[in-house]
């Protein structure tokens, strides 16, 4: 959940990375089931959730419903650990193409040509990663 594509063993998801309250790099994720608690974008950033919701991709926002609840207590996002992570993805020769949000990708200062955007027909991808095995 929540891909339909998921099926042929090539891609994975993982979840952002996020801090505790102390500032530790931590392995909680702020929802249960991993999805559902969103990055969204912030003031001034591209907002494509916005546009696909307003063309009628009711799907794209569904993981919201998909939490089975959050975890306690409050995670903040951490974008240094989450880029580090996204990078140490692509470096690898196996990782094919990888999907976020546009608005992370601009905030996290990420740039290269195996970041895709999924296209509205998808799920968000503001709370985790999507990326691809060739």
């Amino acid at each position: 959940m929540p891909h339909l594509s998921h099926s042929d063993g090539k891609k994975i998801d993982l979840s952002f990375m996020y801090r505790d309250n102390e500032g530790k790099l931590t392995n909680q994720k702020p929802s249960i089931s991993g999805y559902g608690v969103f990055e969204g974008p912030e003031s001034g950033e591209y907002n494509q959730i916005e546009k696909c919701l307003n063309t009628g991709s009711w799907q794209y926002d569904y993981p919201k419903y998909l939490t089975f609840g959050t975890t306690k207590p409050k995670l903040t996002f951490s974008e240094e650990a989450t880029k580090e992570l996204i990078v140490e993805l692509l470096k690898q020769p196996s990782t094919g193409k990888l999907f976020i949000e546009p608005h992370l990708k601009t905030r996290l200062r990420l740039e290269h040509n195996r970041i895709r955007y999924h296209g509205c027909q998808a799920v968000r991808h503001d709370d985790h990663i999507h990326f691809q095995l060739r």
